[in-house]
């Protein structure tokens, strides 16, 4: 009877490797096209398109604890399926789409729904061991940055068929039914229904801490990590991370219309730019560790690796030609995956133990904001110039290393240090 159940939890994990796989090549296929479509053929302004990812990004806030909520009290697998087949339905709204109210509409039930990963890796949490939690976890990230890296080199090609981007929506549609009909067939309940009084905020707990990829932000939370946080302490690497964090985004935002007009690159080469970039960013996870361990100064290296960032996204935004592009676009990527973990050692290190929690939680609140807002602000910056979105992220960085050359974090680490020790 024990073989029989792993064999049934292997099959079940491996089909949510699979439903994660399919999940992220659907969406990747359809969102890089999107800006473009919108601004071609149903005539939005950069603007409004920005508009139209930021309302993405708040109605993800909002659904996000709730949807959590109702996956604790209905069951992981109800709420999956009744996810993916609105999820489904939203991209069939969006491939019918002839003016733009009829695509903002259709993003509404996405940006409520569209929690899929979510609540797989919450099924996933409840079923393997704890032990086993963090290999699942990576397998599972790692499959689903596969559909990632795929996914825009097919929507790209496709889309330039006859009626291409309708061909590119109806099939990541497509892709979210083959999902929902998987999970109703094979997969079943993760667990027991619980009783309603005992999931009062445990859906919060759950889904934020396994979902790093959605947009998550409670604001009661928000306020009391705000207050538990010695800032005296705290405020520059929490400063510099918020930079860091919002340079990068703010970057990407409406990339491909920035592609568009820059290079008056094809939705086929745009989508191989963006698999290309989600390849380099791969990679450089495989390198972060031996450059940190080779360092041994998490402050120098981020110091160094901000600098190098500035020239970076410097590079991208005001590089003459797509070859040139790409020549800078694995430095950046490199240098953000090392500063994105430097800023998560030196966070550590200054922190009190007991404050950590608090404010990686207050950190992913932030930036979930600015996930909200940089759309919209990305937009606003290109109605002036298809550079501004870069010129706003070379400008962060900059801001971000002058901070840390007036005020060093690793001076500030030995002063504490040797307080503690008088």
């Amino acid at each position: 009877m024990e073989a029989k159940g792993s064999k049934s939890r292997v099959d079940v994990v491996t089909l949510l490797y699979v439903v994660g796989f399919l999940d992220l090549f659907g969406v990747s296929m359809v969102i890089p096209m999107l800006s473009t479509y919108l601004t071609k053929e149903l005539g939005a302004s950069p603007a409004m398109t920005g508009i139209l990812g930021s309302l993405y990004g708040g109605l993800q806030l909002v659904s996000s604890p709730l949807v959590g909520k109702w996956s604790d009290i209905s069951g992981r697998r109800f709420t999956l399926l009744i996810c993916l087949v609105i999820s489904c339905l939203g991209y069939l709204g969006i491939s019918q789409a002839t003016v733009l109210w009829m695509a903002f509409v259709a993003r509404v039930p996405l940006g409520i729904f569209k929690h899929s990963l979510s609540i797989s890796r919450a099924y996933l949490a409840d079923i393997v061991p704890k032990v086993e939690q963090a290999k699942v976890f990576g397998r599972f990230n790692a499959y689903s940055s596969i559909g990632f890296i795929v996914g825009p080199s097919v929507g790209g090609h496709l889309s330039e068929w006859p009626g291409g981007f309708k061909i590119v929506t109806f099939l990541g549609a497509t892709l979210f039914l083959l999902n929902a009909v998987m999970v109703w067939v094979f997969l079943p309940e993760s667990k027991a229904k619980p009783h309603p009084a005992l999931t009062r905020d445990e859906s919060v707990t759950s889904l934020r801490q396994i979902a790093a990829d959605e947009i998550n932000f409670n604001p009661f939370q928000f306020i009391k990590s705000f207050q538990l946080i010695d800032w005296s302490v705290l405020w520059d690497i929490f400063t510099l991370r918020f930079l860091l964090s919002f340079a990068l985004i703010v970057y990407r935002s409406n990339f491909s219309l920035t592609m568009m007009h820059n290079y008056d690159a094809t939705a086929k080469t745009i989508g191989y730019i963006i698999s290309y970039t989600a390849l380099v960013s791969a990679a450089s996870g495989f390198l972060c560790g031996k450059i940190s361990t080779w360092y041994k100064s998490d402050e120098k290296l981020l110091l160094h690796c901000t600098i190098l960032l500035f020239f970076s996204i410097l590079g991208t935004t005001f590089s003459p030609n797509l070859y040139l592009f790409l020549a800078f676009t694995a430095p950046m990527s490199l240098f953000n995956s090392v500063s994105r973990i430097c800023v998560t050692n030196i966070t550590i290190s200054k922190a009190h133990g007991h404050d950590n929690g608090a404010l990686m939680g207050l950190g992913q609140s932030v930036i979930s904001i600015a996930r909200i807002i940089s759309p919209a602000l990305a937009g606003i910056l290109q109605e002036g110039t298809m550079s501004g979105p870069g010129m706003v992220a070379s400008v962060l960085c900059f801001i971000a290393a002058c901070i840390m050359i007036v005020c060093p974090l690793d001076r500030q680490l030995t002063k504490k240090k040797d307080k503690k020790h008088n």
